[in-house]
């Protein structure tokens, strides 16, 4: 019996889940502004510049937007709660 609730003190909520892919969003954005900065001071200097990390923060910031979308078509449709997401903006 003690580790059933051992084992559901472990589960996060969806809220927490959900904050947690934002938040890694959002410092992944931040990362890949950082890098474009950087990126573009390297052109005014030199021609040949890696954009490997940049590729790499790139498709992280993709995977976390696919993330947060599933995890809204779940909270839409399974859930019945109003999307997180403004597709307007």
């Amino acid at each position: 019996m003690s580790t059933e609730t051992e084992e559901k003190k472990d589960l996060k909520t969806f809220d927490e889940v959900w904050d947690s892919f934002s938040e890694r969003l959002a410092d992944a954005r931040v990362a890949l502004i950082n890098k474009r900065e950087e990126i573009e001071k390297q052109t005014e200097i030199s021609t040949r510049i890696d954009l490997t990390e940049h590729h790499d923060l790139q498709i992280m910031v993709h995977k976390l937007e696919a993330a947060l979308e599933t995890l809204n078509v779940v909270r839409v449709e399974c859930l019945g709660l109003e999307s997180l997401i403004n597709y307007e903006a």
